[in-house]
């Protein structure tokens, strides 16, 4: 039986996907990055970040430049996002039975907390926000987070949607729901070795409460 959740922010829990298209042809002239069609973007989802990098030849020196200036910009359209269906829903029916929550995520932490305060019923129920410091860091910070707050690993799940969120919880042995609605497909999911890949918000609450 597990009894903590600990959730990705970008794709998991908030829709970011079309607003990153924006951001990234925004930003793109500024960073000299490449054009991507909306077949490029499809494609995206089929693979990993470090695939995405190497194949598209983006430099890695920027990445962290691009990262933060992004997130700045992310800042300005806070507004603009939503939960994912059926997310806050989730949350909140899992609340009630006494689950507790958490998020880490790559985002920073600035820009959860002001998605979250447009939410009063959501803004307390989260016992803890961090922020990866950087891209491919997630498993440092998840690692800080299992030891800060005593957190089982045979207790605790952690929901996201990159095959690099896959890759992270196989190497500090944390169970992983990952959804296919976010950032990459079904298939690469379970390709990466996914504990469970999910369609539905609906879908994780069965899997949790088992």
């Amino acid at each position: 039986m597990y009894h903590n959740i600990i959730f990705d922010f970008d794709g998991t829990l908030v829709d970011t996907f079309s607003l990153i298209v924006v951001l990234y042809e925004r930003l793109q002239g500024s960073f000299d990055l490449p054009d991507l069609t909306e077949e490029d973007w499809q494609t995206l989802r089929t693979k990993s970040m470090k695939q995405i990098i190497k194949e598209y030849h983006f430099p890695w020196y920027k990445i962290p430049f691009f990262v933060k200036k992004a997130q700045q910009e992310l800042h300005t359209m806070i507004d603009q996002l939503k939960f994912n269906p059926g997310m806050q829903e989730l949350v909140q029916t899992l609340h009630q039975q006494d689950f507790s929550f958490g998020i880490v995520t790559s985002n920073s932490e600035e820009n959860v907390k002001q998605f979250l305060a447009q939410y009063p019923e959501m803004d307390e129920i989260f016992n803890f926000i961090y922020a990866s410091k950087s891209l491919f860091g997630k498993d440092k910070t998840l690692k800080k987070v299992m030891k800060k707050f005593n957190l089982n690993p045979q207790q605790t799940m952690y929901i996201g949607d990159e095959v690099k969120d896959v890759k992270v919880c196989q190497k500090i042995g944390l169970p992983i729901i990952a959804v296919d609605w976010g950032m990459n497909d079904k298939q690469s999911l379970k390709d990466a070795g996914a504990d469970f890949v999910v369609s539905q918000a609906e879908d994780i609450f069965k899997l949790v409460c088992n």
